[in-house]
Parts: structure tokens; C-alpha cells; sequence
């Protein structure tokens, strides 16, 4: 498998590849969408005869309608791809409900395996090293699963069933 771009929510290569907010224009997502084809075509000319799976990976794990409106666009332009790509980060990304409606929602729309290419969840709020936290405090934690080990654990638990029941 061969994944193109890192959370490309917001295209790649700017300014030429960017896309959303001012640059949310039909000469952006071509020039995007081109990108996105040419680094597909190089994938399949370096390894001839052989199928490799095509992944597009952005960053919208609980957020359906920029999901949907990121691969409307990617197949509004006929970008061929095998597998949708998701960051989860519940912090930013919503509850494990959004989640599993999202990702349910893209399965059957758009007939694509998806893969929760990137998540987390702390297993504590204290700082362990000089770097600092992203979650840091109780207010960011989900119902049910506090920053112990335990709690990570039921988290990745949890969200390891909910794709499997996709």
C-alpha cells in the first residue's frame, strides 16, 4: 500500500495543490487532483505487474461533512484510489459516535476500506518528558475513559471494534 500525502485535508504542494477555504476553486482542485494522479501513476510505473493499493489519508476521523466534501471532490475528478485514510484524534476530532457514523457513512458511500491510519489517547495528563502535551487536562478527556492505562486501553479497545464492525 502506498499512501499519498499526510492528511491532505487541505491538498499538498501549496500553492499549486491547495485547496479549501480561498483556494476552494475549480482550478485549484484540478491542479490538486492532477497531483494526486500523477503521484498515483508514478506508484504504478515504479513497480509494474504488480497491484498496489492506493491510499488518501486526511484528517477529518469524526468530522462527516469535511470528509464528504473533501472525496466528493477527489471523485468529482475521477482520482482513482483504493482505501480512505483517517486520523482520529478524539480531542479534535469528536467522539467515537461521529466517528463510527463518519466512517460507516464514507464505507458505504464511496465503497472504499477505510483505515484509521492515526490515533491516540493519553494514558496520563502529567508532563514526562520537557515536551508538552497536547491533552492536558481532565476537559479533554472522553466520558468513560480517563488518562490512566486502563482508560487508553478501553479507548483503543473500543475504537478497534468500531472499525471492525465497518
Amino acid at each position: 500500500m502506498v499512501q499519498i500525502g499526510n492528511e491532505i485535508i487541505s491538498g499538498m504542494l501549496w500553492p499549486e495543490g491547495r485547496v479549501g477555504g480561498s483556494y476552494n476553486t475549480t482550478q485549484q482542485w484540478q491542479q490538486f487532483t492532477n497531483l494526486l494522479m500523477t503521484a498515483r501513476n508514478a506508484v504504478i510505473a515504479a513497480v509494474p505487474n504488480t497491484t498496489i493499493p492506493i491510499r488518501i489519508h486526511i484528517d477529518r476521523g469524526g468530522d462527516n461533512a469535511g470528509s464528504r466534501w473533501f472525496f466528493d471532490n477527489i471523485n468529482s475528478y475521477q482520482v482513482p484510489f483504493d482505501i480512505i485514510g483517517q486520523s482520529f484524534y478524539p480531542w479534535w476530532h469528536g467522539t467515537l459516535s461521529d466517528l463510527t457514523e463518519n466512517i460507516n457513512d464514507l464505507a458505504t458511500s464511496y465503497n472504499k476500506e477505510i483505515i484509521i491510519v492515526e490515533t491516540a489517547y493519553p494514558w496520563t495528563l502529567q508532563w514526562e518528558d520537557n515536551h508538552n502535551n497536547f491533552v492536558w487536562q481532565t476537559s479533554q478527556l472522553h466520558p468513560g475513559y480517563p488518562a490512566t492505562v486502563q482508560g487508553q486501553y478501553n479507548f483503543l479497545r473500543n475504537l478497534i471494534g468500531i472499525i471492525k464492525d465497518v
